[in-house]
């Protein structure tokens, strides 16, 4: 067996130190990039976090803006049955009194024809 000098162990201890610092420093590096990375990432989730607060703000305006004409709109047709309704009635009557009419022109006719 060869004999392993102190110095050479030295000088491994010394270089396995060397290259875990250097493995070190590296990691040291990436970390800092991912900070960056991480702290891009939240500054861009505020931004969305904000522009979905705006979209919901947004979409809870149209709703009430839509939900308002609608109303409107179902009220504007409903007084338009109303009056289509009374309408209908009017003409029922008016139609009766046609009838009677008629029937009386027929009555009055009959009589002087008689003479």
């Amino acid at each position: 067996m060869e004999e392993i000098k102190n110095e050479d162990i030295l000088l491994k201890i010394y270089e396995e130190q060397k290259n875990i610092k250097e493995e070190i420093l590296g990691l040291k590096e990436e970390m800092s990039v991912l900070k960056g990375d991480v702290s891009v990432l939240k500054e861009d989730m505020s931004d969305l976090k904000a522009e979905v607060r705006n979209i919901s703000r947004t979409v809870a305006k149209i709703e009430v803006e839509h939900g308002e004409k609608l109303q409107i709109l179902f009220d504007a047709f409903q007084s338009q049955e109303e009056k289509k309704e009374e309408l209908k009635k009017r003409i029922k009557i008016c139609e009766k009194k046609i009838d009677k009419q008629g029937d009386k022109i027929y009555y009055l006719s009959s009589i002087v024809n008689k003479k």
